[in-house]
């Protein structure tokens, strides 16, 4: 079974994900730096051997998350950034692909949110 860990920086709620200008609707500046930095984190992975072809077929998730600070979070507004960047970054094909998803919280303190993917097929 393959499988994927990553540890990747504290994501932009999807509050803060997408801003409009004009009439079109376009990823924040905050959003377009948190895909660059995933890319990289994804990048240093496939040359370490941890993460090689985009995964196919049906996959699960587990998300932990460990926030910057005490502060009150709603933990579902902190999906879309990381699942649309490891999109982006070739760890799998589409994020359609997930079909189960976990999220745990940790202790706060870390600002990160610890990934875990592994193929169901």
């Amino acid at each position: 079974m393959y499988e994927v860990k990553l540890r990747l920086p504290w994501p932009p709620s999807v509050d803060h994900y997408w801003r409009n200008v004009g009439n079109r609707m376009l990823l924040s500046a905050n959003a377009r730096k948190y895909k660059l930095s995933v890319s990289t984190i994804v990048q240093g992975a496939r040359e370490r051997g941890e993460v090689g072809s985009p995964m196919e077929g049906r996959l699960s998730a587990v998300l932990s998350y460990s926030a910057p600070s005490r502060r009150g979070w709603d933990i579902d507004c902190y999906f879309k950034a990381p699942l649309d960047a490891m999109e982006g970054a070739g760890v799998y094909e589409n994020d359609r692909q997930i079909r189960g998803i976990q999220a745990i919280e940790l202790p706060y303190g870390d600002s990160c949110v610890y990934v875990r993917l592994w193929e169901l097929d």
